[in-house]
């Protein structure tokens, strides 16, 4: 049984590489290539609506971010030059956000896109395809969010992150 579930989620790993091929690759981060747990107990350190007030007084969400191993591995097996990452951020949180994206994903500034909102991804999406004209595989957890992309955009595949769990 548990040889079956590993087997399936390389199955799954190999399916999302392959899905990859010949287009842009388009990451979500927060939930994606992380791991939503920013705080031992909790899902943050502090209430959603303070995450402003919490870092402006020093705080830190993504001090010990859980970064998903399994995206490191797709993303190292990916062409750097196809990827992009398109993130909701505040403000106040972009650099440091940054910072853990070059960091864990070597993925370069200038393919980080920090959004206002979920609806605000798509107007990115729109701007990254203008500027590639290939294919949109966006990977994302948030479904309205993926729904939206696949319904407005005919160029862009959804693929939820769930698609990974066998």
């Amino acid at each position: 049984m548990f040889e079956d579930l590993v087997e399936d989620y390389k199955n799954n790993i190999a399916k999302l590489i392959s899905l990859c091929e010949g287009k842009t690759i388009v990451f979500d981060f927060d939930g994606v290539l992380t791991k939503f747990q920013y705080a031992e107990n909790r899902m943050l350190p502090c209430r959603d609506d303070d995450v402003h007030d919490y870092t402006v007084s020093g705080g830190n969400i993504y001090q010990n971010v859980p970064i998903q191993k399994t995206l490191q591995y797709i993303i190292s097996q990916l062409p750097k030059e196809n990827i992009w990452v398109l993130t909701q951020t505040i403000p106040i949180m972009r650099n440091i956000k940054n910072e853990v994206i070059i960091k864990n994903f070597d993925i370069p500034v200038e393919r980080i896109i920090h959004s206002d909102s979920a609806l605000h991804k798509l107007v990115f999406l729109k701007e990254i395809y203008a500027q590639t004209n290939k294919p949109i595989l966006f990977v994302e957890d948030t479904v309205s969010t993926l729904l939206r992309a696949e319904e407005d955009m005919d160029y862009v595949q959804g693929f939820h992150i769930s698609g990974l769990i066998p």
